[in-house]
């Protein structure tokens, strides 16, 4: 997909009155090099998943950024749900 309709595509998804983070799973790790270059609209933010900073996520997410909005960005696949116990 090209960069400027991936942009347009976040900028719908995360704008709005109330705070959103968008997960974005990217299996082949097509658009790691170009999502630094991301410009989100308003007052959103990137955030790179790594694979091994999942509490950071968490952190930064629930507590000490509560109120921005997010593009949460991960160049793997999305890893499967786990079963209930």
């Amino acid at each position: 997909m090209h960069l400027q309709k991936i942009q347009n595509k976040l900028n719908i998804l995360l704008n709005g009155f109330d705070r959103k983070i968008v997960f974005w799973y990217d299996d082949d790790a097509l658009y790691e090099d170009e999502i630094d270059q991301q410009q989100s609209s308003g007052d959103n933010k990137v955030f790179n998943l790594t694979g091994n900073n999942n509490f950071a996520a968490k952190l930064l997410l629930e507590y000490q950024d509560p109120t921005i909005g997010y593009l949460s960005y991960a160049p793997f696949a999305r890893p499967k749900d786990r079963e209930k116990c």
